[in-house]
């Protein structure tokens, strides 16, 4: 039975893979829904997947006015947020071998967007986040912890880690306030973005090591981002919930 009145949440990455899993579970939940993306497109795409009652701002996360512009503009339209759930990322292969001028760009890239972006809006979005009881919930990922089921990932997995760290001072910045920070790291998920560059090898490699047998889908990420919004979650901050298939156990 979906629940009414829970408040509204924010969902950076919304219009694809992960991100709008999230949106349409949340939806199902009670919450009201924005999401957030820079392409108006797939923003329109997905509110009508995802059905009435849900709204769309477009923004770069990465840029800090356009951050103050999507802050401004969330406070005009809502006043007060309940849950701000930071999805929005990227992935670029790095390597050693990455010519130093490539990985120079490609590394701020991946920071400006995994890591700068989640602590920007965190700190923009913060002041409306309602307290007591308001939730931040961030998006890392099993490389954080193993470094990826390949070479290359030098940029995305220091991202992912730093903002496992992020995930930690932002819980104890914000818990005078009753606002819980936490995050959840998934391992290999299907029907999104970054695992569609995959090629078959590469997924039957990590299938092999997975004691599940098989990788993830968006709705079980979902399911995780759904209890750490709950009033159940109350007593849970700081923590980084893996939802991997037990690709690493912590």
């Amino acid at each position: 039975m979906t629940e009414e009145g829970k408040g509204r949440a924010i969902i950076t990455g919304g219009a694809t893979g992960i991100g709008l899993g999230i949106a349409k579970r949340l939806k199902a939940d009670g919450f009201d829904i924005t999401i957030v993306s820079r392409d108006k497109a797939k923003l329109e795409a997905a509110c009508a997947e995802i059905g009435a009652g849900v709204d769309y701002i477009v923004a770069d996360v990465s840029e800090r006015a356009g951050v103050k512009v999507l802050a401004a503009d969330i406070g005009r339209r809502y006043g007060q947020i309940v849950a701000l759930i930071n999805n929005a990322g990227i992935m670029k292969t790095t390597s050693l071998e990455t010519p130093s001028e490539d990985m120079d760009r490609i590394w701020d890239e991946t920071f400006a967007v995994n890591l700068k972006g989640t602590m920007m809006v965190s700190q923009e979005l913060a002041p409306i986040i309602r307290s007591p009881g308001g939730r931040i919930i961030n998006l890392s990922s099993t490389v954080s912890y193993n470094g990826g089921s390949v070479p290359g990932l030098l940029a995305y997995s220091a991202s992912k880690a730093g903002l496992n760290g992020l995930t930690m001072a932002l819980a104890r910045e914000l818990a005078a306030r009753d606002i819980t920070v936490n995050a959840v790291a998934p391992g290999m998920i299907e029907d999104t973005g970054l695992t569609g560059t995959f090629d078959e090898a590469r997924k039957a490699r990590i299938k092999q090591i997975l004691p599940l047998g098989r990788p993830g889908l968006p709705f079980e990420v979902a399911a995780a981002v759904s209890y750490l919004a709950s009033p159940e979650a109350g007593y849970v901050t700081g923590s980084v919930m893996s939802v991997n298939g037990g690709w690493i156990f912590r």
